[in-house]
């Protein structure tokens, strides 16, 4: 986790990015310490969440540089998607700790708190036919500033994210022809600024609440059964702010072929 961070720090132009054990007193500040800090098992629909500490060393002359230094380090990873091993990992500042002069190094620094979270929700292909699939192609076209591919994103507040998960079935309904399933739709608005945030999820909101139902790619109906909760207070990534009940129905294989199927007196026509 730490040679990730270290990576893209010395990406962004941070040339000296030592582990707490390598760096000496003679080593010519300014440089970037990093720190693991405390690590959290899953929680909600993430991974593993670690704290990675980032101190930036600077002379002894004013916390004026030490103030600039932290603000080019935050503005280089704040709120950044980065991978490892084909795996995602979300960096998010939380909070900076108090100012102070390292007497025997002879430095100005200061703790930089980031939670990386290692995220699970990438792949979320269900089976055919997917909701989630149609819920990205209305998203793409109701709201093209919107991206929904989290493998190739970095949402911004003019572009943001929204990734939309199967989060349960609750209940099915067994029919001649197949089943009725009830499923609860989650989705996730990712994007920084809390107050745009807040206008984007009220405008998806309504959008839905007009929609009222959509076709999937193979033209059966996706329901939106009943009211749609927002909670902008929700956690944009272990949660998500959009609560989406919805209906659809699932043939029994053999009946799906049979109705591209057409049989005239034994002989079968495919439609």
């Amino acid at each position: 986790m730490r040679e990730l961070i270290r990576q893209h720090l010395i990406e962004n132009g941070f040339e000296h990015v030592y582990e707490p054990t390598v760096v000496t007193t003679a080593d010519e500040p300014p440089y970037l310490i990093l720190q693991k800090g405390l690590q959290d098992g899953p929680s909600g629909h993430t991974s593993d969440k670690t704290t990675i500490i980032v101190y930036p060393c600077v002379k002894n002359l004013t916390f004026n540089a030490l103030d600039s230094q932290a603000q080019d380090i935050v503005e280089a990873l704040d709120f950044q998607w980065l991978v490892k091993d084909g795996k995602p990992y979300f960096v998010q500042y939380v909070n900076a700790e108090q100012d102070t002069f390292v007497e025997d190094w002879q430095v100005y620094t200061k703790g930089l708190n980031f939670e990386v979270v290692a995220l699970d929700w990438i792949d979320n292909k269900t089976t055919d036919p997917d909701p989630i699939e149609a819920l990205n192609d209305w998203t793409n076209f109701q709201f093209d500033y919107l991206q929904t591919d989290p493998q190739s994103w970095q949402p911004t507040n003019k572009s943001p994210g929204l990734y939309w998960r199967l989060e349960r079935i609750t209940r099915s309904e067994h029919t001649a022809w197949g089943a009725w399933l009830d499923v609860q739709i989650k989705g996730h608005l990712v994007m920084p600024d809390r107050v745009h945030r807040s206008r984007v999820l009220k405008d998806l909101a309504q959008t839905l609440a007009w929609q009222k139902e959509i076709l999937m790619r193979d033209q059966s109906t996706l329901f939106f059964e009943q009211a749609i909760t927002v909670d902008n207070g929700a956690d944009m990534i272990s949660q998500g702010q959009v609560t989406l009940p919805c209906r659809y129905g699932v043939l029994y294989r053999e009946d799906h072929d049979k109705l591209h199927e057409i049989n005239f007196g034994g002989v079968v026509i495919d439609r």
